[in-house]
């Protein structure tokens, strides 16, 4: 009965554990899992892809680390006779294969009674407190070192990599690559006829090992399936500057082995002003969100532009951006022509609304002096109500046609009439500056 009890529970752990990682355990086509999330193809030019590696993948050393980052223990043959971890609690030192896929979260590092440090983690998967103790001396000194902690795969460096280039299109340097041959002992095989130049898609990427933690598995054009495990920031990975430096002669990096496609899209000189300006709608607007459906907009929506694509052979571009006070993600295809440049087909319906600064401006309004939060939402439908500034005023409704001259302590705003609102008249009291009443 104990037995049976005791078979149990270790399945039920074991399956709890299984389902916490398997977005990071990642195999090539027919072999096991593969990871579930998925973004829009972004093709990039040369330039961005520098840029995009040096905005993202940040080299951090021991000393630098923050607290809260994020490893997989992603043991090594030597990694499963010499343990790493002590249980906090016992004292006792853990089997790296028991630790095997477990995500450890850094807590800092303090000095204990005695000539070592500890680097100290919270483990996600049971909830327990490990350290590493560090070897003969300082943690001032050790963390200068490339030693690092061992075992460690940098799990930062495998989501920012999902993030940006999950389903995009690359292009092979390397001369030999991976497949997966025995999931069960993540056994590979070697492949050595991939033409450098052959032109892929990322499938999936995972956690690779210790030294080269991200693990990008891509597909060429008849299916076929590989991967390569990269360094990219190279935080633990062990790897000298000097090794680093040399990248483009390195295998088991990103550029390395990969090199993002140019398909004719934006240079980032050209519209790199844009990324992380922060706009609002100057009018309700259709977009298209994470699942590919039609959303609109309420005018002065607040959003951060995150990215900007030009589209191939077009005069369209296309911007990704992300709601300020939800952080979703959206999508808007636009012309940065100015109105007069463009040729507007007479069947569309409102091709104005394609024109970038006819829809959106910059700035967040609702932090413009004068704006009060608990008005926001009837000035975002051009409502006017008794009590309002001139400020919310003129963001409701504009700029007024007429400004009446001060008669008797009362001053005007006159509208006239357009196709989106009727003729109205605003009438405010002097010394405050409030709106005493609305006439239409």
């Amino acid at each position: 009965m104990k037995k049976s009890f005791f078979l149990v529970l270790m399945t039920a752990f074991l399956g709890m554990n299984a389902e916490a990682q398997n977005k990071y355990i990642v195999k090539t086509k027919g072999a096991s899992k593969t990871i579930s999330q998925q973004m829009e193809a972004l093709d990039e030019d040369e330039n961005e892809e520098q840029d995009i590696i040096s905005r993202n993948f940040v080299f951090s050393d021991l000393c630098s680390w923050q607290e809260g980052m994020r490893f997989m223990v992603v043991p090594e043959k030597k990694d499963l006779i010499i343990k790493t971890f002590t249980d906090s609690l016992t004292g006792n030192m853990v089997s790296s294969n028991l630790l095997k896929y477990n995500i450890m979260v850094y807590k800092g590092h303090d000095k204990v009674e005695g000539l070592h440090e500890h680097i100290n983690f919270l483990c996600e998967d049971d909830g327990k407190t490990y350290y590493y103790e560090i070897p003969s001396y300082s943690f001032d000194d050790y963390c200068y070192s490339r030693q690092g902690v061992p075992t460690l795969a940098y799990l930062g460096d495998v989501d920012k990599a999902i993030e940006l280039f999950k389903d995009k299109k690359l292009r092979t340097k390397a001369s030999t690559y991976y497949v997966d041959s025995d999931p069960e002992n993540n056994g590979v095989d070697l492949i050595t006829d991939v033409p450098v130049g052959t032109e892929v898609t990322v499938k999936a990427i995972g956690v690779g090992t210790r030294n080269y933690p991200v693990k990008i598995i891509v597909a060429d054009r008849r299916g076929r399936e590989f991967f390569q495990n990269v360094a990219i920031s190279r935080v633990n990975s062990g790897m000298r500057d000097e090794e680093f430096s040399t990248i483009q002669e390195i295998p088991h990096t990103f550029k390395g082995c990969f090199e993002l496609v140019n398909d004719n899209m934006a240079d980032n000189k050209e519209y790199g002003e844009y990324r992380g300006k922060v706009v609002y709608t100057l009018q309700r607007t259709d977009m298209t969100d994470s699942h590919k459906l039609r959303v609109r907009m309420a005018r002065l929506s607040v959003f951060t532009i995150t990215d900007i694509q030009k589209m191939p052979n077009s005069k369209y571009v296309r911007l990704t951006l992300t709601g300020t006070g939800s952080g979703s993600k959206y999508y808007k295809l636009v012309t940065m022509e100015s109105e007069e440049n463009v040729t507007w087909d007479e069947d569309m319906d409102a091709p104005r609304e394609d024109v970038y600064s006819n829809i959106f401006a910059d700035g967040d309004p609702s932090k413009y002096p004068g704006i009060r939060k608990k008005n926001y939402m009837d000035i975002q439908k051009g409502i006017v109500r008794k009590g309002f500034t001139e400020q919310e005023v003129k963001l409701a409704l504009g700029e007024p046609d007429v400004k009446g001259n001060d008669k008797n302590g009362v001053f005007t705003y006159t509208y006239n009439s357009t196709a989106s609102q009727s003729r109205s008249e605003v009438f405010f009291d002097t010394a405050t500056k409030t709106v005493l009443r609305v006439v239409k």
